[in-house]
């Protein structure tokens, strides 16, 4: 421990100039490690041979943390959500979630679809789903945000209620597999991390103290031990069907009767018990300066390396690397597999700019990031002679046009 802390520094003032600031490098920073994660299991799929490398390995480690760490991070800044009454909730923060999952699942879903028709130049296209149906079922790279949409309307219908009975409630979805055992992706989505959402929210305040006093050994050794279990219940599938357990007759644990909710119990709670450790990791990570200045700078651009690195992958190396036989490993017998993964992550990370850049292209951006309806609507009204200023909704709009970055947009 003393060692730990010595070679563990506050980053320099220059990095992080003040204690506001500071306290908000660690959720950066898991943001960072969270979607890194995310690119790599997308690289080491889409890249033949890609599950044989070292980042898959790294993969492997990761993740059972990003999602859960992207959740429950969502769920810390979300936490404003339960002072909020109805507009607010749509217009404040749904909204920002369902325009850029709207145009992008349907975009990808279309840049998809091309790909498998090229590839498989045999394939009847009425054998594929339509893709109003995908986007509304949530079969779509970009679930998280339709994901978050729900579980931000679980946390406000449950804002009246104590913390602990919000949290009970939001379990609540995995009864729908007692009624049909048959699940669509964002039905056991919902399932798996609209608990760790709430979480996020309703205990906020142990999860700033965790990270507050992540090198106290009352904390450590219980946040290293839980992890440890969770990371044990995932290694030896403890949920899968074969373990001889006796509750394989529930839809939940049996894998025939919904490969969706395999194991989605045993995952939900694995990644309950792992969530503390990855929170302490991520503080840990933050005081390192060379680490954590890359790790928030990734973290603080999320949204665009979500909505991005997909549409890299599916138009350029899977689409075009293929037409036109850029492309030269062999899917059957791979030849450098490691090569090609970094040339997708140079691909992910252009894809990544590419959206930053089209954020930025007025009218065309909102796309990425939408426009703020609320100030929009009060400018309007006062430029019309309305109230003006002083007004209740104007107060609330100039409030929220000053609020701070991680409430005004989705990376928040």
């Amino acid at each position: 421990m003393l060692l730990a802390r010595a070679t563990l520094r506050e980053p320099s003032s220059n990095f992080m100039p003040t204690p506001a600031l500071q306290r908000l490098v660690w959720p950066d920073v898991a943001r960072g490690v969270a979607i890194l994660g995310l690119v790599i299991l997308h690289v080491s799929i889409d890249v033949p041979g890609g599950k044989d490398t070292f980042l898959a390995a790294l993969n492997y480690y990761l993740g059972p943390i990003r999602l859960p760490l992207f959740f429950v991070i969502s769920g810390y800044f979300g936490a404003k959500l339960l002072r909020f009454n109805l507009r607010d909730l749509i217009f404040r923060r749904l909204w920002f979630f369902a325009v850029p999952y709207a145009f992008f699942s349907l975009f990808e879903a279309r840049l998809k679809r091309n790909e498998i028709l090229m590839k498989y130049p045999g394939l009847d296209p009425n054998d594929l789903d339509t893709l109003p149906h995908m986007a509304i079922a949530g079969d779509s790279i970009y679930w998280f945000l339709y994901c978050l949409v729900i579980c931000t309307c679980i946390l406000w219908i449950t804002r009246r209620l104590l913390a602990w009975l919000a949290m009970v409630a939001s379990f609540a979805p995995l009864g729908l597999l007692m009624v049909h055992e048959q699940s669509t992706p964002i039905v056991y989505n919902t399932m798996l991390f609209a608990p760790v959402f709430v979480a996020g929210a309703r205990i906020k305040p142990a999860i700033t103290w965790l990270s507050e006093h992540t090198f106290r050994w009352t904390v450590i050794v219980p946040t290293v031990g839980l992890g440890a279990l969770g990371f044990w219940m995932l290694t030896h599938g403890v949920w899968h069907t074969d373990s001889g357990l006796p509750y394989h007759d529930w839809a939940v644990w049996n894998y025939a009767a919904d490969p969706l909710a395999s194991g989605l119990i045993g995952r939900l709670f694995s990644q309950l018990l792992i969530i503390p450790l990855a929170i302490a990791v991520a503080r840990i990570l933050s005081l390192v300066p060379a680490v954590a200045r890359p790790l928030q700078f990734v973290g603080s651009h999320t949204l665009v390396i979500y909505l991005g690195h997909p549409l890299a992958m599916t138009f350029v190396f899977n689409t075009l690397f293929y037409r036109y036989d850029i492309y030269v490993l062999n899917r059957d017998n791979p030849d450098n597999p490691l090569l090609w993964s970094c040339i997708c992550f140079v691909l992910c990370a252009a894809g990544s700019y590419f959206v930053w850049l089209w954020s930025k292209v007025p009218v065309l951006g909102w796309v990425v990031v939408p426009p703020q309806l609320l100030d929009g609507v009060a400018g309007l009204r006062e430029r019309l002679g309305g109230r003006g200023s002083g007004g209740r909704f104007d107060k609330e709009a100039h409030d929220h046009q000053h609020a701070d970055d991680s409430q005004r947009s989705p990376q928040g």
